[in-house]
C-alpha cells in the first residue's frame, strides 16, 4: 500500500480528515486530494467501475483541487482488455496523467515475484497536475519485503494556513 508521509510542520495544513472507502482513502492536502487505491484482483469490470464512479464523485465535488491517485490497480493499463480500457477511459475523461508516462524509467515493472518468474506494472501514481510534478521513479531497493516495488514522486505544492476542519462528501 502507498505510503504518503507529510512532515510535521504541516499539520497546519491540513485537513484533519479520511475519508475511507472499502477500496480507497483520501486525504486533503491544501489544494490537492490525495488518493490511495487498492483495486481489486479480480476481472470484474463493474466493481473496477463502481470503485472509479465512487473517485470520480469526489474529483467531481473538489474542482478547486489538484488530485494524485496512487495504488495498485491490479491490472496493467498499456495492454487492451476490458478493465484497463475501463481504467483508461477514467483517466481521459478527468484530464488524468500516468506519472510512469511524463517521466519514463528504465525498469516499468512495479511488481516483482521472482518465485513465479513474473513481472509487471500494475502500480500507478496518477496526477491531474503534470506541470506539478518534479520526479518520478520505480525503486528497486536491496531490502523489500513486499512483491511490488515502491514508487517515489515529489510534487510542487503550495500550502495555504487553514483552519482544521473535518472535510466531508459533498
Amino acid at each position: 500500500m502507498p505510503l504518503i508521509q507529510f512532515n510535521v510542520n504541516f499539520r497546519d495544513y491540513l485537513f484533519i480528515y479520511v475519508i475511507s472507502y472499502e477500496r480507497f482513502t483520501v486525504v486533503k492536502l491544501s489544494n490537492w486530494l490525495l488518493i490511495n487505491v487498492y483495486m481489486p484482483c479480480t476481472c470484474n469490470r463493474d466493481l473496477f467501475t463502481d470503485i472509479l464512479q465512487d473517485i470520480q464523485a469526489l474529483l467531481h465535488a473538489y474542482p478547486e483541487c489538484k488530485y494524485l491517485i496512487g495504488g495498485d490497480f491490479n491490472v496493467s493499463l498499456d495492454y487492451s482488455n476490458p478493465i484497463s480500457n475501463t481504467v483508461n477511459s477514467f483517466l481521459m475523461d478527468n484530464n488524468l496523467y500516468r506519472c510512469d508516462v511524463l517521466f519514463p524509467v528504465s525498469s516499468k515493472f512495479t511488481y516483482v515475484n521472482e518465485s513465479l518468474n513474473s513481472m509487471s506494472c500494475i502500480d500507478y501514481l496518477i496526477s491531474s497536475s503534470p506541470e506539478s510534478m518534479i520526479v518520478y521513479n520505480v525503486l528497486d531497493l536491496d531490502i523489500n519485503l513486499s512483491n511490488h516495488l515502491p514508487i517515489i514522486a515529489v510534487f510542487e505544492c503550495a500550502l495555504y494556513l487553514l483552519h482544521r476542519l473535518t472535510l466531508h462528501p459533498r
